[in-house]
């Protein structure tokens, strides 16, 4: 009985701290406002980063707990940081995917879609391939939108992807000067 307490104690506790790490971690980055991708990512990024300390701390505490004897305690933490050792790797899918994203910028295909490949619009982005290019150059490279060429002063062409996110260029003088992923948000 003894060696079962031990080891449910080991369990509870690592799944508690695990629970009070996941709950200040979403508190903390959770919102219903619009974001850039790149905030996205490095959000995704942090929370890879958490996880993979939080699992090599436990590994470190479990092989501690076996060091002083404490055997089914140490089995306890190490069950539980199975959860962790499983999260670290989904959530390291996700950054080694944010890393690959490029996608060559093909003219026909882009002008042919009525959602953009999010990779390629990703590729224009991240690789600054817009920026320093004029409003007309900007335009014979992407195309644009109705909106944008009803109103000649505006400043910002926005283009819907394939997943819910939009491209957009900023202008100033007539030249892009940003260009990045834009998913709007709940606005609340």
């Amino acid at each position: 009985m003894k060696h079962f307490i031990s080891f449910t104690l080991g369990l509870v506790f690592t799944f508690m701290i695990y629970g009070i790490i996941t709950f200040f971690l979403l508190i903390a980055t959770f919102s219903l406002s619009s974001e850039t991708l790149t905030e996205k990512e490095n959000r995704e990024t942090f929370f890879f980063l958490t996880a993979f300390i939080v699992t090599i701390v436990t590994i470190i505490s479990a092989f501690k707990h076996f060091k002083n004897e404490r055997k089914f305690s140490a089995i306890g933490i190490s069950t539980a940081s199975l959860i962790s050792c499983y999260a670290t790797m989904m959530l390291g899918l996700i950054c080694f995917d944010n890393l690959n994203y490029y996608g060559k910028f093909d003219k026909r295909q882009w002008s042919q879609a009525e959602f953009k490949s999010f990779k390629m619009a990703k590729t224009l982005a991240k690789d600054d391939e817009l920026i320093g290019l004029t409003k007309q150059q900007v335009i014979e490279k992407i195309g644009t939108t109705k909106e944008f060429l009803i109103n000649p002063k505006c400043n910002l062409l926005e283009i819907p992807t394939d997943e819910n996110w939009h491209l957009r260029v900023e202008f100033k003088n007539d030249t892009a000067i940003k260009a990045y992923l834009w998913q709007e948000g709940l606005g609340i």
